[in-house]
């Protein structure tokens, strides 16, 4: 970095960076750069110094912004990202030399339900094998990586795609838009 001058693509490099030194895992590292640029596509933050960025008061102006765009559970979602990664980039351009290490986040366990306590965890899996095929159970298994995006449709409406996960590929993407258009047609 130059100057200390807030610059997108620094802070992107940056936190690229932090992947290849294995402190961010690649899906991470995309949530928080989406962040960002959501953030930064309602608050302009890219003439400020890095010492002036106040994070709190960039969150609370983009929340503000982006109510009635994006949907709540989106914004505190990228509000969290953003927070994270722009504490690591403003800790790292104030101190370049030192070893910047985020913090790892503890997941609380859940307690059991009453159906959970019935069935008990094998009992459970195979009464859930035998409704649904192998391959559906191993998806729900895994945390879901999927994210919400705001498209501009008309002046007044805002249409929202959720659940669409980070790694969308091309052949997808084309997929959900022959459904789209079906829709359209009918």
């Amino acid at each position: 970095m130059t100057d200390n001058t807030f610059n997108k693509d620094d802070c992107f490099d940056f936190i690229t960076s932090l992947i290849d030194q294995n402190q961010l895992s690649k899906t991470l590292a995309r949530n928080i750069k989406t962040a960002i640029r959501s953030v930064t596509q309602f608050v302009f933050i890219d003439d400020m110094t890095v010492e002036d960025i106040n994070i709190g008061e960039i969150i609370s102006r983009y929340k503000e912004l982006a109510k009635d765009k994006i949907s709540d559970s989106t914004v505190k979602q990228y509000a969290n990202n953003f927070t994270n990664g722009m504490g690591l980039y403003i800790d790292h351009c104030k101190n370049p030399d030192a070893v910047i290490k985020p913090k790892k986040k503890v997941v609380a366990k859940k307690k059991a339900s009453k159906k959970s306590k019935v069935l008990g965890g094998k009992a459970k899996e195979i009464a859930v094998a035998q409704v649904l095929p192998t391959q559906i159970i191993e998806v729900m298994q895994q945390p879901a990586q999927t994210c919400v995006f705001p498209v501009p449709l008309r002046p007044n409406l805002i249409v929202e795609l959720s659940n669409l996960p980070h790694d969308l590929t091309v052949k997808e993407a084309t997929k959900i838009c022959g459904v789209i258009k079906v829709l359209s047609e009918g």
